[in-house]
């Protein structure tokens, strides 16, 4: 059969034509999905979308924003960043939104940038206002980073959770968990809806396997958080709302929406819960705290006549009935969400809020009713807070310990914190290994390993930093600086570290393309090429600085000393600087990145030429290896 071009175009405009369809198609289901607040099948969709039409900036919006509804700030920032702001693509709003997301991502500095456009345009918003300023306040609300040691609970059979409370001996808090079925998943995360799970501590710290909370707490969708009294007794808890034929309920934005139940304990069985009279499918109540006699209630609520977003209410019990809520007021409230009240024993109110001055995402703050008014309120700073969102404080007795929610490390995790016993602090200075003198201009940043906290500063004219520490803690320190070699240090806290021990300097090394430097202690054996122990120990120094400064290339170069002919030092020079990256290459540093050449007897460093006596430290001298930058990636 011969060919038929005819035929051949064809076909080929049938395939074309057919991909376009799913493509649309795939779209299409996307943005229903969106609107039925179905991310995690609209992540799939747009990502298979945008890899048919990369062009389309829209889809890529689109994408970032699904993954900022379900909490994935770093991939959000990913899509953003890969719109370009040309004709007003970027639509305003997402201007806002991908500098939450900077922020919450830890890079403040990239948000400026998007916040001032948007603050040009729409300068009244309080939020995006109360965004800038906290950008050039956060190494001040970092600089108590150890006054607390914060360390995540291990507990690894749940995806994420949070809102923990006590109880009885333990703790209750709200989890998802993998999917069992279609008809348990949640199709805003794709995991399960949450359920109310209870731990305790075993006798030597370490925590129980959790288990779920008694049945009656746990429904079809979502359950929890929850508030108990003191004595464990009576309970208040969020749930979805749903309807009796088993549906959940929406509002008008298409938001399922949460109601507040109640139970009690009697004769050692809870109650059938049921709703707080507030309750209403137009809007949501939840997030409850309760004081300890379970007669004073605080709650959120994006209910009608709010300061804006979700406000905080108290309602209090008399005569088996509720009060009529109470919003708590504007200095309390913003214009954005204040959520997870947690009203502590000592009195204070712990909540979270996402608009007033803080480090990005929820941060926690602190007030006090004094004489039936709230003081004004104070952020509780870093470590417990993060540029990430930080909720649900609750305080042991004494107020030097405690728990915390956080998706710190990606996912909502529970969090337990001390205050430290004594603060621990590192002392260092940057200089420029050049000239000696103090460095300017470094960002220095402290990473604790343990919990994956971090912390940054920039050197002045002294060069120097400090942080504070906490003991029994693993530390990276990072000095960073344009133009200069990345270094890293790390080191480890205990019990016993005196507050002077840990001093660091940074030697700040210029990159330089003209520059080889040298590889300090890298010596061969006379008419040797194999890399030695001693020298494989320093290698391992070169191997570390190129994993930190990823996108340098450099160039190997071998010399000998002048003792045999020149052509067989040339040779063996080339052999070693050979030898050299294939060192580099065995400790995982891509090939790309390395190339080599030996320079026999040509790079002399002393007087040790052809015929000239010297002694055998003389000539090991000359048989050295260095690197030259070739360039960046």
């Amino acid at each position: 059969m011969k060919n038929n071009p005819f035929l051949y175009t064809f076909l080929l405009l049938i395939f074309v034509l057919f991909q376009t369809s799913c493509t649309n198609w795939k779209i299409a289901t996307a943005d229903k999905d969106v609107t039925n607040l179905h991310y995690a099948d609209a992540i799939a969709k747009y990502k298979s979308a945008i890899a048919q039409k990369p062009e389309r900036s829209d889809l890529k919006i689109k994408l970032a924003n699904a993954y900022r509804k379900i909490g994935q700030s770093d991939k959000a920032v990913q899509m953003y960043g890969q719109v370009e702001d040309v004709n007003g693509l970027f639509p305003l709003e997402d201007k806002l939104h991908y500098s939450q997301m900077l922020i919450e991502s830890g890079k403040s500095d990239g948000a400026k940038k998007w916040l001032k456009e948007y603050l040009a345009e729409k300068p009244d918003d309080v939020l995006a206002k109360n965004m800038l300023a906290s950008i050039d306040i956060v190494v001040e609300m970092k600089k108590d980073s150890g006054d607390y040691e914060v360390q995540v609970i291990p507990l690894d059979n749940s995806i994420s959770m949070f809102g923990e409370t006590f109880y009885k001996n333990g703790l209750v808090f709200a989890a998802e968990t993998d999917i069992q079925s279609a008809a348990t998943t949640n199709p805003w995360t794709g995991y399960s809806f949450l359920d109310m799970f209870f731990v305790e501590k075993n006798t030597s710290g370490g925590y129980q396997s959790h288990e779920v909370l008694d049945p009656v707490f746990n429904s079809k969708y979502h359950d929890g958080p929850a508030a108990f009294s003191k004595d464990g007794n009576f309970v208040v808890f969020t749930r979805s709302a749903y309807s009796k034929l088993n549906k959940q309920l929406k509002n008008l934005d298409n938001v399922n929406t949460f109601y507040l139940y109640q139970s009690k304990k009697i004769n050692d069985k809870w109650t059938e819960p049921i709703e707080l009279p507030f309750n209403n499918p137009s809007y949501s109540v939840g997030h409850p705290t309760l004081t300890g006699d379970g007669k004073t209630l605080y709650f959120s609520s994006d209910m009608p006549g709010g300061k804006g977003g979700s406000d905080l209410y108290k309602s209090t019990l008399k005569d088996s009935t509720w009060s009529v809520p109470e919003n708590l007021g504007a200095t309390i409230n913003t214009m954005g969400n204040e959520v997870f009240p947690v009203i502590q024993n000592n009195g204070k109110l712990n909540f979270s809020s996402n608009a007033n001055i803080n480090m990005g995402g929820l941060d926690i703050f602190e007030t006090t009713n004094i004489n039936g008014k709230w003081s004004s309120p104070t952020n509780v700073n870093y470590p417990i807070n993060t540029n990430k969102d930080d909720f649900s404080l609750i305080l042991n007795e004494g107020d030097s310990s405690g728990y915390l929610s956080s998706n710190r490390s990606g996912v909502d995790r529970v969090y337990e914190f001390k205050k430290s016993k004594f603060v621990i602090t590192v002392n260092g200075i940057a200089i420029n290994k050049l000239t000696g003198l103090p460095l300017a201009g470094v960002v220095i940043t402290l990473l604790n390993t343990n919990d994956m906290s971090e912390v940054s500063i920039l050197t002045g004219m002294d060069g120097k930093f400090t942080f504070k520490l906490a003991p029994n803690a693993s530390y990276k320190v990072t000095g960073t600086k344009t133009n200069f070699f990345t270094q890293n240090k790390e080191f480890k806290t205990t019990e016993k570290t005196n507050p002077d021990d840990v001093k660091l300097i940074f030697d700040m090394q210029e990159v330089n393309t003209k520059t080889s430097y040298k590889i300090e202690n890298i010596y061969f054996d006379l008419n040797k090429w194999n890399i030695r122990p001693d020298a494989a120990l320093e290698l391992n120094k070169l191997v570390n600085l190129l994993e930190i400064n990823p996108k340098i290339e450099i160039e190997l170069q071998a010399h000998t000393d002048s003792r045999a002919d020149d052509v067989y030092n040339m040779k063996l020079s080339q052999r070693r600087a050979k030898e050299v990256v294939k060192y580099l290459i065995s400790r995982g540093i891509a090939k790309k990145r390395l190339s080599s050449e030996g320079f026999g007897e040509s790079r002399l460093v002393n007087k040790c030429a052809n015929n000239i006596p010297c002694t055998e430290e003389e000539h090991q001298q000359n048989r050295r290896t260095e690197f030259k930058v070739k360039g960046k990636k």
